[in-house]
């Protein structure tokens, strides 16, 4: 695909598209004519871009984290699909959240901060 394709189908601007090429993150050949051809699956690594920058990652962030290997690891590969999975689930809280009433929002909010405590104890447990 050609970057005005990537552009269009992936909501980016041509320059993002362009940027995100020059740090490295995303791969392409060119063409007889000298034209950038990225492959289809440049499209899931630009979601996985915005899913990372998300998380408040950095570009450079996200470049070491994608030139890593991956680890073939069943245990880790459930816990990056429960991730995946929270982060839908997040996202789709979030949305709800600001759909609701102010005075709801703000007893979600302080329900949320209560259980946000052992929440980050029990991932340290883990990461320990």
């Amino acid at each position: 695909m050609r970057i005005g394709t990537v552009a269009k189908r992936s909501g980016l601007s041509t320059r993002t598209i362009d940027y995100y090429t020059q740090m490295g993150l995303l791969p392409f050949e060119r063409s007889a004519s000298n034209y950038r051809l990225y492959p289809e699956s440049v499209l899931e690594t630009l979601k996985e871009i915005q899913l990372l920058k998300d998380r408040r990652m950095t570009l450079d962030e996200i470049k070491v984290l994608m030139e890593r290997k991956p680890v073939s690891n069943p245990a880790l590969q459930e816990v990056n699909e429960e991730i995946a999975h929270l982060e839908k689930k997040i996202l789709s809280l979030k949305e709800e959240l600001s759909e609701a009433a102010p005075e709801d929002r703000h007893m979600i909010k302080e329900e949320i901060q209560l259980k946000m405590i052992p929440l980050l104890q029990l991932m340290t447990t883990i990461l320990s």
